[in-house]
């Protein structure tokens, strides 16, 4: 086994920084407000990152697609119950945001 320095061996531990660093695309979260704000057989028109976007609220569940791709984009309940958009993933289209479990739910 090789001897190393205490400093040799925390160097070879602790990963450099261009080692740890992701070349995956950071996700754009966008805060669109209370889940209670969008009622059931509802559509609301939301301008977000200059892209229109129609929100439906369907007794399944909820749904964001954008309206100059025809693209759905995630959505998530964060800890305090608002609802978010992730405007760099994609859903499929038959995918919504659970009103009940907070999860995707497939059409």
């Amino acid at each position: 086994m090789k001897d190393l320095s205490r400093r040799n061996f925390f160097k070879a531990l602790v990963p450099t920084v261009g080692k740890t660093r992701s070349t995956k695309e950071h996700s754009i979260v966008v805060t669109l407000g209370h889940l209670a704000a969008f009622p059931v057989y509802s559509s609301t028109r939301v301008n977000l990152q200059n892209n229109d976007f129609i929100l439906e609220s369907l007794p399944e569940g909820i749904r964001l697609k954008n309206q100059t791709t025809n693209e759905f984009v995630r959505l998530t309940l964060n800890s305090n119950g608002l609802l978010q958009a992730h405007l760099n993933e994609p859903w499929p289209s038959t995918a919504v945001l659970s009103i009940f479990t907070g999860e995707i739910y497939n059409l």
